[in-house]
């Protein structure tokens, strides 16, 4: 529910994060999370996570570039325990 960082992207394409701000473990939500949700999704970027969840409806957790996923997935596991990661 906070915000830690930004993301910019130039008009070619170019990706960058606000400097100081919190990249890793951080992820944006597509959906929401029940405690009872049986299944979350993870993906690299916004409308690959967006795709995945208007064709399932699963939530799913955008982690921004493929070297935040396995940090993301850690978190999620830590705050859902009883949760599906795919």
């Amino acid at each position: 529910g906070a915000l830690h960082s930004l993301q910019f992207i130039a008009g070619n394409g170019t990706k960058r994060f606000l400097k100081g701000g919190r990249v890793v473990g951080m992820s944006h939500l597509v959906g929401t999370v029940d405690e009872e949700e049986a299944v979350v999704c993870v993906a690299e970027g916004y409308a690959t996570a967006a795709s995945i969840h208007a064709a399932t409806g699963y939530p799913v957790a955008v982690a921004f570039n493929a070297g935040n996923l396995a940090a993301v997935t850690r978190a999620l596991r830590q705050s859902h325990p009883r949760t599906r990661l795919i």
